[in-house]
């Protein structure tokens, strides 16, 4: 349910952002800075944005946040976990992620996310293939 604060809140970030749009330098597409930052945020209002905004989930999703929430004790612990994971690829030290995404690159894979799949089918093909070997050894 929306209270009036977050009814105020979320109009005052709308209007403000539509100031700042009208606002914008000419000839900045797309309502850019021509340092490359949106014109329209600024790092208080992403913060904003972040609590004044909704987010539809599945109930399987849901279920998972909720299981999550209760091992780390916060949901916004999961939610910030889940950010430093993408963000530092699992925590791995810096020479690590630079090889990974030195892989990844000459993978041509886009994103940790599709690498990480990528990684995971190399290691169940593995599993496989060790399993395969084991049986005809054992047949013998």
């Amino acid at each position: 349910m929306e209270t009036g604060v977050t009814r105020w809140i979320g109009r005052s970030v709308v209007s403000t952002m539509e100031a700042r749009r009208k606002n914008r330098p000419a000839g900045t597409p797309g309502g850019s800075r021509t340092n490359g930052t949106p014109c329209c945020f600024s790092p208080s209002l992403d913060l904003l944005w972040l609590q004044v905004n909704r987010f539809r989930f599945t109930p399987e999703q849901a279920a998972t946040i909720k299981e999550e929430a209760k091992r780390l004790e916060s949901t916004t612990a999961f939610v910030r976990e889940l950010i430093d994971d993408h963000r530092t690829m699992f925590g791995l030290p810096g020479i690590q992620v630079e090889l990974l995404k030195a892989d990844m690159k000459n993978l041509k894979i886009q994103t940790p996310r599709e690498y990480v799949r990528h990684l995971l089918a190399l290691s169940y093909q593995t599993l496989l293939e060790e399993r395969a070997v084991n049986r005809k050894s054992g047949k013998r």
